[in-house]
């Protein structure tokens, strides 16, 4: 087994973050405020300045409407480079079996008095 290289997965999160948030029209503010963090904080996230806990990771594929294994890197790494940024493999089984079961879970829906912002 290759050495795991903590760095490059942070970042790789950040990567597929950053690419969901902008795909579905969200700014950093708005997403941060919906999954209940400072603006900064989630930069610190996109950046791979940081870990991001599990619940988070969580909170922003509901928040984003995307499945969870499409934000976290495959086992198998980077496949090649897409304007400098690494683009990920196929997921794994229990990563599959994760989002089903979390599919069959009401998403999440931001209320009009949380004022989130598209």
């Amino acid at each position: 087994m290759a050495d795991f290289d903590l760095k490059a997965f942070q970042i790789e999160i950040g990567i597929l973050l950053t690419i969901k948030r902008k795909a579905r029209g969200f700014t950093q503010e708005a997403l941060a405020k919906a999954i209940g963090v400072p603006r900064a904080t989630y930069a610190n996230l996109e950046k791979g300045r940081q870990r991001v806990p599990v619940d988070l990771l969580w909170r922003s594929a509901i928040v984003l409407n995307v499945p969870l294994d499409s934000v976290i890197p495959k086992p198998e790494g980077p496949k090649r480079l897409y304007g400098g940024l690494p683009i990920v493999g196929t997921a794994s089984p229990w990563i599959t079996e994760l989002c089903s079961a979390l599919k069959s879970e009401a998403p999440y829906s931001p209320t009009d008095s949380e004022d989130v912002q598209r």
